[in-house]
């Protein structure tokens, strides 16, 4: 029995990095927006308007991309607390990502209105996840708690894609 939760642990590990692109080599991560011709870093759009030779404003895409690695570098530390068997509590991390979520919500530059109704309804999905990870965390049921870790990756994968392009 140890051996089969120990096994199901590691394996929504790996799914967990699979999903959010752990283990991707910054090397390929650069060589391939070169290629593409992306830029993560300050994103920026020239407006052409009469009597205006073009003018840059920030699309606000930066912010998303700061709050985003905050949440993915929080999630790989909880999933590997997860895997070790060293989670104390989880509620604390759940609650951080849900609010660094919530910042994009209130400032959601570059993000597409009906992409804003969807992630509210998908960060409210992660907090019935995440609370139901602490419940299976604090009752020691680490093959559940491991089953709502892979929902709640899954569920900022999810996330991840209504957020503007290049902006993570």
């Amino acid at each position: 029995m140890k051996l089969f939760s120990s096994a199901l642990l590691l394996s929504a590990l790996i799914l967990s990095f699979y999903f959010s692109g752990c283990g991707k080599d910054e090397s390929e991560t650069k060589s391939s927006q070169k290629e593409s011709g992306s830029n993560t870093g300050t994103q920026q759009k020239t407006t052409q308007t009469p009597g205006n030779t073009g003018s840059t404003e920030n699309s606000g895409n930066t912010d998303a991309g700061k709050i985003w690695s905050s949440v993915e570098k929080i999630n790989i530390s909880m999933g590997q607390g997860i895997s070790s068997g060293n989670a104390v509590h989880l509620k604390e991390p759940v609650s951080e990502i849900i609010s660094l979520l919530n910042s994009i919500q209130k400032n959601p530059a570059g993000i597409d209105p009906a992409n804003l109704e969807k992630l509210n309804a998908k960060v409210n999905e992660l907090n019935k996840t995440g609370m139901m990870m602490d419940k299976f965390q604090h009752a020691g049921n680490s093959s559940e708690l491991i089953m709502e870790y892979g929902k709640f990756s899954q569920t900022l994968n999810e996330i991840k894609s209504l957020l503007p392009s290049g902006s993570y």
